[in-house]
């Protein structure tokens, strides 16, 4: 079974969760212009705000999301939810030294995503987290 824009069930299902944004070949099937989309599209996914970026991992949060608390990392192509409890992939997946990277950063910043994560809840404003690159 093949997955077109709209989410259909695939082996590339699970993904759907972690794309902000269409790709070209996500937007161009059936389409005549491939930057044409509907409103319920952008209803449907929402912008994360970027919290932190180290190493060129991009680490981001949704407003209002789903339990348990989490955040989305990427890297090279890669993405994955991070619980922030004990920095466990949840779902997707990194590169190794990338996962590594993330799990500690998540449990050396453990209380500031928390609060973050509070923040995310009743929709405010979300702080910024220094990654391990600032610490230096």
């Amino acid at each position: 079974m093949t997955s077109d824009w709209r989410g259909s069930a695939s082996a590339n299902a699970r993904n759907q969760l972690f794309f902000a944004y269409p790709s070209v070949a996500e937007t161009d099937r059936g389409r005549e212009n491939p930057f044409e989309l509907s409103v319920s599209f952008f209803h449907r996914r929402k912008p994360m705000p970027t919290v932190a970026w180290f190493y060129g991992i991009l680490i981001q949060m949704h407003y209002d999301d789903h339990v348990p608390p989490h955040f989305h990392a990427r890297y090279a192509g890669s993405q994955a939810m991070v619980r922030i409890s004990d920095g466990a992939i949840i779902a997707g997946d990194l590169p190794p030294t990338a996962a590594r990277m993330v799990r500690e950063w998540a449990l050396a910043r453990n209380g500031e995503l928390q609060d973050n994560w509070r923040r995310a809840v009743v929709h405010q404003s979300l702080e910024k987290i220094a990654g391990p690159d600032d610490d230096e």
